[in-house]
């Protein structure tokens, strides 16, 4: 019984709010807009450069 709230407490907040109970490792990442796809690559691919800068400068060092 995957997915079911387990009182009626976290049912009634789950249709309030929103919140996924079901297929949470099922998300679509290609259905975003576009704008939003390219904003997460650069936060991703700026974070990436920047954890590869500081490993190359501590080895120069």
């Amino acid at each position: 019984m995957e997915g079911a709230p387990f009182n009626d407490a976290m049912d009634h907040l789950g249709r309030i709010e929103g919140y996924p109970t079901k297929n949470l490792s099922k998300v679509n990442l290609k259905s975003l807009p576009l704008p939003i796809r390219i904003l997460g690559y650069l936060l991703i691919g700026s974070m990436g450069l920047g954890v590869l800068t500081v490993i190359i400068l501590n080895l120069i060092k």
